[in-house]
């Protein structure tokens, strides 16, 4: 019967001990003598080990457990691998240790139904705190850069076939705290390429060899049925390593073979992150698009140096600064390194009294932090809808917050406008500071700049910049925003003379307070003439100035920039682009041969001019299946038209953009028609990336149902839903269009239900101005004879 351990104490190792060795079915086996202990022998030499049942919970765990779900530890107790009583000396206080080598046929155990323990979970859990990470993999004995690398390609699940003596490591406050322990066979464990244990899967904690010294022992715990000390096993390295490990099923007990490390639950995506209109997506260096891990647009979205995303919702186009009254508007969302699902960190029921702007993410010492505005309502400043707003840093491993500078922001919105001052900006991390500009309006066209730095703890850094006028000139050491480079510079562009193109980047440290230096920029884009989002991002001297166009404005290269030579390349790169600080760790796409596909009865795409959903965050786009990168994945909400229909090359039929409008004939997806402006000139832009396929007239052969963005010379569009079907002579309508826009309602997602359409997007309110709709709402069009008739 179990009871209580500590009433006997054995020898333990070798040292010191009388010993015999015997060959017993391939294992060395040590059998330790026992001996009385001389009344003035040193108590201090005494080494106390922990018994540590099936499901026993550890007191300083590394992380929360990872036993895979349906595993049952009453199930687990009951398996062993140990046949008949072996060989033991007479003595009943005697202790042996058996040496197994880790390569061992049938040492461990396995389940049918797939690993014990979540292997991705213990490397997400490990990821999501630096200085558990730190720990951890200091135990282990790799960077900390690497564990999840280890814990997901090199160490593999399985059940302890005996009870397994192991170095334990609890989590404690001064690192990690070393025990002798033994694990009762049926412990989930996770063992590495020479068959050792190396993690145990109900706490997280790192395991190593069993080492006690040779001094006196005494057993801690409960004892388990059936546990006796001269049973007690020591793993030891294989000779060589295996590829493969040969264990038992812990209920039929047939052999079964399982690869080391299993298939790969994750994989790592390096290269740059490109946010274009579908959603987000890892580039190549070469430009080559690897993967998509959001399959919707957002706003702004980070690494957040841990292999994780961060990002918030995109704001809708065509629409000028206003307060924010749609929660999703006011949502930050996190996807953890190989998490499946997204988090809301950040979120608010009422963003007219308190709402969240992200400013910026990333790693600050040995920990990964979102930066963001708190903006508040503020009844008793003056003008309309007055706030005010604190800068704080949320500690994505332990989730507390910080407010790192307060009453940062603080104004009005007069005439939709927001009047600041002052207006904290241009937020940035690297990995040893925290910078941020802090703008005084001083003058109608000037004002004055103060960079603040702060360090890993958030201790202040000294800066030279420092109320420092904001009219340019070349000998002050300060831009008046920018982004922090890795050197601790900041580097910001500055435009033409004539302020039609960016004519260069400056570049300078707020710390030492030398002159700023100017790199100059050869593009000729002139943005006047142009609308859309831009991004500067910088990493080790290297900068890319990147473009998102709104719907019907052109797609601009990117500028690759060395800020060492000044030399700069143009990169066909569809959006706003960031270097990623760490490579992405995203979930391996399981078997890819089951299950079945689904019939493709319901398709879900998004148009280029929308926000998240107000019931779904945005989904992480899974990745696409083994090897890792370099690998191609489509964005999965694309429906290819027939190959007959291009819809980037064909003249878009008169009428599409509304009654008595023009044919538009479309070179690239964009096109324009008509010679008097405000008359009769039309643009429009057609997404080939956004169209579902729907058979409106029965013939068996689907039309195409796109999103088609049409504006007529001032600042106003509509967004027609277009019916489509390629003819001998061109392409025609096959159905009336849908009309939205015009301050009623902006679709910004399509449904395909079997053969109807549900459509969801921005409603304009009573209270709204004419550029900023904060409703939303879903609506239904069911085919009629023919037509789309909207059913609600």
């Amino acid at each position: 019967m179990p009871g209580a351990a500590g009433a006997g104490s054995w020898r333990w190792a070798l040292v010191g001990a009388v010993v015999v060795v015997a060959v017993l079915a391939g294992a060395l086996v040590a059998v330790v003598a026992s001996r009385d202990i001389d009344a003035g022998e040193d108590e201090a030499a005494t080494v106390e080990v922990v018994l540590e049942p099936v499901g026993h919970v550890s007191e300083e765990p590394f992380t929360e457990s990872v036993v895979s779900e349906g595993v049952v530890p009453a199930e687990l107790q009951a398996f062993s691998t140990v046949e008949g009583p072996g060989a033991r000396p007479s003595a009943s206080s005697d202790v042996v240790i058996s040496q197994v080598a880790g390569d061992r046929s049938g040492l461990y155990g396995s389940t049918a139904e797939g690993a014990v323990c979540d292997a991705d979970a213990l490397a997400v859990r490990i990821l999501a705190d630096e200085e558990v990470n730190r720990v951890w993999s200091g135990v282990m004995g790799v960077d900390p850069g690497d564990s999840a690398a280890l814990i997901t390609a090199a160490l593999t699940p399985v059940v302890l076939g005996r009870d397994t003596a192991v170095t334990n490591h609890g989590f404690g406050p001064d690192g990690a705290a070393p025990y002798q322990s033994v694990l009762q066979a049926g412990t989930p464990v996770m063992v590495d390429a020479n068959g050792t244990p190396r993690a145990q899967c109900g706490c997280g904690n790192p395991l190593l060899a069993p080492d006690a010294g040779g001094g006196r022992v005494d057993l801690v715990g409960d004892v388990w049925e059936g546990f006796d000390p001269r049973q007690v096993t020591e793993v030891r390295p294989s000779d060589e390593p295996v590829t493969e490990i040969e264990t038992v099923d812990i209920e039929s007990r047939e052999p079964v073979t399982v690869p080391v490390g299993g298939e790969p639950d994750t994989v790592e995506l390096d290269g740059l992150l490109v946010a274009d209109h579908a959603g987000v997506h890892v580039h190549g260096e070469a430009g080559e698009r690897l993967a998509t891990v959001i399959d919707e647009p957002v706003g702004q979205v980070f690494d957040d140096g841990a292999g994780g995303l961060v990002w918030d919702a995109p704001a809708p186009v065509d629409q000028e600064p206003a307060p924010v009254t749609d929660p999703e508007r006011s949502k930050v969302w996190h996807l953890p390194a190989g998490a499946e699902e997204p988090e809301v960190v950040f979120e608010s029921e009422d963003p007219g009294a308190r709402r969240y702007e992200l400013e910026s993410a990333g790693r600050l010492g040995d920990r990964s932090y979102v930066v963001v505005t708190e903006i508040v309502a503020d009844p008793s400043g003056p003008g309309l809808d007055p706030f005010e707003g604190d800068l704080v840093a949320l500690d994505l491993g332990s989730g507390e917050t910080e407010v790192i500078a307060d009453d940062v922001t603080r104004g009005a919105f007069e005439d939709g406008y927001p009047s600041s001052s002052p207006v904290a900006r241009s937020v940035s991390l690297n990995a040893e500071m925290l910078a941020y500009a802090t703008y005084t309006s001083t003058a109608e066209y000037d004002g004055e700049v103060t960079w603040t730095l702060l360090g890993p703890g958030f201790e202040a850094i000294e800066s030279s910049c420092v109320g420092v006028s904001t009219a340019f000139a070349a000998d002050e050491p300060c831009p008046t925003g920018g982004t922090l480079d890795s050197s601790g510079e900041v580097v910001a562009p500055y435009l033409s003379e004539s302020g039609d193109s960016v004519a260069g980047l400056e570049v300078g440290d707020p710390r030492a307070g030398a002159p700023l230096r100017l790199v100059e920029v050869s593009q000729g884009v002139n943005l006047t003439e142009w609308s859309g989002a831009t991004e500067l991002d910088v990493l080790d001297g290297r900068a890319i100035y990147s473009y998102r166009p709104e719907p019907g404005f052109e797609a601009l290269a990117a500028i690759d920039i060395d800020l060492a030579d000044g030399t700069s390349t143009e990169r066909e790169l569809p959006g706003l682009v960031r270097f990623l600080r760490a490579p992405l760790v995203r979930p391996a796409e399981t078997d890819a041969s089951a299950p079945e596909p689904a019939p493709p009865t319901t398709t879900t795409t998004t148009t280029t001019t929308t926000a998240p959903s107000t019931t779904n965050p945005p989904t992480a786009a899974p990745s696409t299946t083994n090897p890792p990168p370099p690998m191609t994945t489509a964005p999965p909400t694309t429906i290819v038209p027939p190959p007959e229909l291009d819809l980037l090359n064909m003249v878009l039929p008169a009428g599409a953009c509304g009654p008595d409008t023009l044919a538009v004939p479309l070179i690239g997806g964009e096109g324009e028609a008509g010679e008097v402006l405000y008359e009769d000139t039309v643009y429009a832009s057609v997404q080939t990336d956004e169209a579902v396929q729907v058979d409106v007239d029965g013939d068996g052969r689907p039309e195409t149902v796109v999103s088609v963005v049409c504006s007529f010379g001032g600042s106003g569009h509509v967004s027609p839903l277009v019916t489509l079907r390629p003819t001998s002579d061109g392409v025609e309508m096959a159905a009336e269009p849908i009309p939205f826009g015009r301050g009623d309602r902006d679709p910004t997602a399509i449904e395909l239900d079997g053969q109807a359409l549900i459509v969801r997007g921005l409603a304009y309110l009573d209270t709204d101005a004419g550029c900023c709709p904060s409703g939303s709402f879903t609506t239904r069009f069911e085919l009629e004879d023919g037509a789309w008739v909207e059913v609600g």
